[in-house]
């Protein structure tokens, strides 16, 4: 009686801890050494106190991080897909680092930024962008031309205006 008796306890225990690793509860981890964290599907991925990350880190998507970030290494930002331009059309942010190119000359504007938003505009082509300043979305100082390879920094104001940062005039 006392071997079933031990024998249905260490079952029970098994059951429990398998039920435990596979079950989706929110545990406080501390000290948790992790070689790679992907997730799947769609949803939300929450990092809590201080996390140091060493080597790569991806990110894809819209990602929010609030708080002091440090970094001790660069920050690279991949192009967004390549966008051509026609006269008057609106830029809409899809990525950090966009590239366009324009197939004719015409005026740009660009949508509504997010405060705090970086919003790097490289002319990979051989005609003229011209980025206008309309004093509302785009708070510039004037309008910009982008030449051939010329870079323009913009960050997005508490307002929502793009505020210019730098221009490379290559």
């Amino acid at each position: 009686m006392k071997k079933a008796i031990v024998s249905c306890g260490i079952v029970i225990l098994l059951i429990a801890a398998v039920a435990l690793a596979y079950d989706p509860v929110y545990q406080n981890v501390y000290d948790l050494f992790v070689r790679n964290i992907t997730q799947e599907s769609a949803g939300t991925v929450s990092l809590q106190g201080p996390v140091t990350i060493s080597g790569t880190l991806t990110l894809s998507g819209a990602s929010t991080n609030s708080g002091a970030q440090t970094f001790s290494s660069t920050v690279s930002y991949a192009p967004g897909s390549q966008v051509g331009m026609t006269n008057l059309a609106v830029i809409t942010p899809t990525a950090t680092y966009m590239q366009l190119q324009a197939s004719g000359l015409g005026t740009q504007t660009v949508a509504a930024a997010t405060a705090g938003q970086f919003l790097i505009l490289e002319n990979t082509g051989s005609t003229n962008i011209i980025i206008a300043d309309n004093g509302t979305i785009m708070a510039l100082g004037s309008d910009v031309t982008l030449g051939a390879t010329d870079v323009l920094t913009l960050i997005g104001s508490a307002t929502n205006n793009w505020r210019k940062v730098s221009l490379e005039d290559n």
